[in-house]
């Protein structure tokens, strides 16, 4: 009769040293492929958020889709830029004209998850929200007035994308903050710095919370350091002159 013999207790021990030393290893390239599956995801969402506002380009004879809109009938979060007047009908849910529409629940569901950053914490709930931040000068129609009130110059026209330069910014990831305008932008001082603070509206998610995925006219979806946007209105505003080159390299 054979005798079964037992592991020694140093033998454990080295056993669990070896399995402790190849998990050590595995475990940051692991948490690195993880990161990078988060930032190609997110970048999806861009480009989905890009399809739809080409769509939008096709049907409203060239014209961007603004920040947001004016509806009669329907509350202002509902005609910003993720909606259920703007991508939530251009996501498939149909033409909405009133708050009460019961179709609504479905929409802001189908919104926030297809512009769900799975690098972002940000809070979901019955409003709609988005992971992501919006250049506000592609148009908001409080720029031209209402009851007999003149043009709000601090508010955009809306704008062609024929008349737009390749490299302005559309729209980034977003901070996690509490502010109710964290969805838009006009300028880098908006965004400036990326401390995730209530006045400041994007953020740095990827990379160990060194890059952002940023979206540009042309479709470009570049994940770079976003601090270069410093001192370059240029690339958020299209009424001022274009620099030399970008920052970006785009």
């Amino acid at each position: 009769m054979s005798i079964r013999r037992a592991f020694t207790l140093i033998e454990l021990l080295v056993v669990v040293a070896i399995i402790a030393l190849l998990i050590a290893i595995l475990l940051p390239s692991l948490g690195r492929a993880r990161e990078r599956a988060r930032t190609v995801v997110c970048g999806t969402n861009l480009h989905s958020m890009y399809t739809a506002i080409s769509i939008y380009e096709t049907d409203s004879d060239g014209y961007m889709m603004p920040e947001r809109v004016g509806v009669e009938h329907i509350s202002a979060n509902m005609s910003r830029w993720y909606g259920a007047y703007e991508l939530g009908s251009l996501y498939g849910g149909g033409s909405i004209q009133s708050d009460t529409d019961p179709r609504i629940p479905a929409i802001a569901a189908r919104v926030e998850k297809i512009l769900n950053c799975p690098s972002t914490d940000h809070p979901g709930g019955s409003t709609f929200t988005a992971d992501y931040t919006y250049n506000q000068n592609m148009g908001d129609h409080r720029f031209y007035g209402g009851n007999g009130d003149m043009p709000d110059a601090s508010k955009a026209p809306f704008v062609r994308k024929a008349g737009l330069r390749r490299t302005l910014l559309v729209a980034m990831d977003c901070s996690v903050t509490t502010d109710s305008n964290t969805d838009h932008f006009s300028k880098v001082a908006d965004l400036v710095p990326f401390d995730g603070g209530p006045t400041h509206r994007a953020g740095k998610p990827h990379n160990q919370n060194k890059t952002a995925n940023m979206l540009f006219v042309d479709g470009q979806i570049l994940n770079d350091n976003p601090d270069k946007l410093t001192g370059n209105d240029w690339l958020i505003q299209p009424n001022l002159a274009a620099g030399t080159s970008s920052p970006f390299g785009n």
